[in-house]
């Protein structure tokens, strides 16, 4: 159920009368307690304020006139808003008249908070019951009847709650006729709205489609008669309202409604410049809900232009309020990736690809750090982003292995893309599929390194190190053999760079980075004391380096310190954990 906040016996604290458009709040946490010493702030006309004891505040806007909109900004170490929708605010004329209540809580707890808010966690709440009932009856092996009679018991509990909440629904909707009726309008966003569009996901859930439609349409009207009076304050309602409306619609394929409905929302929406950020989230989800809508009807060009002007809102919300945010920085990413994915594989296009490619990764860094930040949240989303970047890497590796049929030059590209796959794999703990990227592409680099050690070698020696931790099973005699001309490939290397280093001692720092190679080599194959000569040697030669080259004046290093220093951790690493 919603959360219940009471704010009975709160008195905002003002000792004197304030001339300039003022917004009064109070922030609390989710029990309904007073939070204090959070930093209120907004975009521009109001410098930063922190809560008091009670948890309210009085934010000041000397240059801005009631009726213009603003974007407020909630700071407070580990804690996020939940009615994050509220924070984009229109100056009322009576500041006295309702507080603004922002509601805080843990990183962790947020999307929990907003399903609470949003009267959606009781649907799902049921639902993860019901699973976890039916676990145990399959365990106790029960039978089909008993199944039966969980499911009937299932959904009763979701026609009491669907019914609750049209009930609320309802209440809300009365509530604000008898407002306009009077003459009275609540000075923040309308809580009837958000009753309706919660309302309408809970049929669409349960796939009532005709009654989502229903619901949505109420919300649409109660919305548009609020913003006939306030647009300032219920253009957003109508604007929600309308991109959940074609969501519904372009999930039923009726395309050109559903983009109707998302163009209305664009017109009704203010310019969205830097100046006026209330209107960006608003925007930049309609632009992407719309480039979805192209793309299905493969209308790319307009899908990529407005993916890109979302991304580019979205990063503008996201310097605001990260946390909110960069999920939808993320998603609009992953859209614009398959937009670029599926383009490159029909057109054949390596450009397109790798711009896919890109948005992958950048989406995954986003949802890794999310995942990392609220442990438990966005793990589908990260496991969901790997699988798109992994789909773009084999719709690269199969155009890459059908161009180097004609052409060999594109053998190293094949190499690196099977390299990219294995360590993606890696990540997501399918080490037998790591294993066979892995094991191809170091093949391929070990062929390469041997007709250019200094271009192919490095990589090769890293595949190596990752392969020698791994079980190969059938594949270890081919790893051994490929393995023994990498070493043959390194020994060559390195004898040349000794003959290149009597002509001239300059190259000699090349001749301790062939050695280093080498010592890399025979160490991930646990022959631990040609790995300490070889690191001893290549120590040697850089110490006599560093010496001849003191750091210049002015200077803290010298030109080879650095290389001394990870040379010698490399052989202390042998002499102290690694010895033979």
């Amino acid at each position: 159920m919603r959360l219940k906040i009471t704010l009975v016996g709160l008195l905002l604290a003002v000792s004197s009368p304030l001339t300039a458009s003022t917004i009064k709040g109070i922030i609390l946490d989710t029990a309904g307690q007073p939070i204090p010493n959070v930093q209120i702030s907004a975009i521009g006309g109001a410098g930063s304020v922190p809560s008091h004891s009670n948890g309210t505040f009085v934010l000041e806007f000397p240059k801005k006139e009631p009726g213009e909109r603003v974007q407020l900004i909630v700071q407070r170490t580990g804690m996020v808003v939940v009615n994050f929708h509220e924070l984009g605010v229109t100056l009322p004329k009576d500041p006295d008249a309702v507080p603004l209540t922002l509601l805080l809580c843990k990183p962790a707890e947020r999307e929990e908070m907003v399903r609470k808010y949003d009267q959606l966690d009781s649907v799902d709440t049921i639902e993860r019951r019901y699973q976890k009932k039916v676990e145990d009856l399959q365990a106790r092996h029960a039978s089909e009847a008993a199944k039966e009679q969980l499911r009937v018991e299932r959904d009763r509990e979701r026609d009491i709650e669907l019914e609750a909440a049209e009930t609320l629904a309802k209440i809300k909707v009365e509530d604000v006729e008898k407002a306009l009726a009077g003459g009275i309008l609540p000075i923040y966003r309308s809580d009837a709205a958000s009753a309706m569009n919660s309302l309408a996901l809970m049929y669409r859930r349960r796939h009532r489609n005709d009654k989502a439609r229903k619901a949505y349409d109420e919300a649409l009207a109660v919305s548009r008669k609020l913003a006939l009076e306030a647009p300032g304050i219920y253009l957003p309602d109508v604007i929600e309202t309308l991109n959940n409306l074609g969501n519904l619609l372009s999930e039923q394929n009726s395309l050109p409604e559903a983009q109707k409905a998302y163009e209305e929302a664009l017109e009704i929406s203010p310019k969205p410049t830097q100046n006026n950020p209330a209107y960006q989230q608003g925007v930049a989800m309609t632009l992407n809900n719309l480039g979805t809508l192209f793309m299905k009807e493969n209308r790319l060009a307009e899908a990529h232009k407005d993916f890109d002007d979302s991304l580019q809102w979205y990063r503008q919300l996201a310097q605001l309020n990260p946390d909110i945010y960069q999920p939808h920085v993320a998603e609009t990413l992953n859209n614009l990736g398959i937009l670029n994915r599926d383009q490159g594989i029909l057109n054949r296009d390596q450009n397109q690809l790798v711009e896919a490619r890109k948005s992958f990764n950048d989406a995954l860094t986003i949802y890794e750090a999310l995942a990392a930040k609220n442990p438990g949240q966005y793990t589908r989303d990260v496991e969901a982003t790997r699988g798109l970047l992994e789909s773009a890497f084999t719709a690269t590796l199969k155009s890459y292995r059908e161009l180097e049929k004609r052409d060999p030059s594109y053998r190293p590209n094949v190499a690196e893309t099977l390299y990219n796959l294995g360590n993606l794999n890696l990540k997501q703990n399918r080490i037998e599929k790591a294993r066979e990227h892995f094991s191809e592409a170091f093949g391929i680099y070990v062929t390469l390194a041997n007709e250019s050690f200094e271009q192919y070698g490095q990589r090769a020696l890293q595949i190596h190190g990752t392969l020698s931790g791994m079980n190969l099973g059938q594949d270890q005699q081919e790893f051994e053999s490929n393995r023994r001309v990498l070493e043959a490939s390194i020994r060559r290397d390195l004898e040349s760079r000794r003959k290149q280093a009597q002509l001239d001692p300059a190259l000699l720092s090349n001749v301790a980075k062939a050695l280093i190679g080498l010592g890399t080599l025979t160490r991930d194959q646990d022959r631990i004391g040609e790995a300490r000569n070889a690191f001893g040697e290549a120590l040697s030669i850089f110490e006599t380096l560093a010496r001849k080259h003191p750091p210049e004046k002015g200077a803290t290093y010298g030109r080879y310190d650095g290389d001394v220093k990870s040379t010698r951790a490399l052989l202390d690493d042998l002499t102290e954990i690694r010895k033979p």
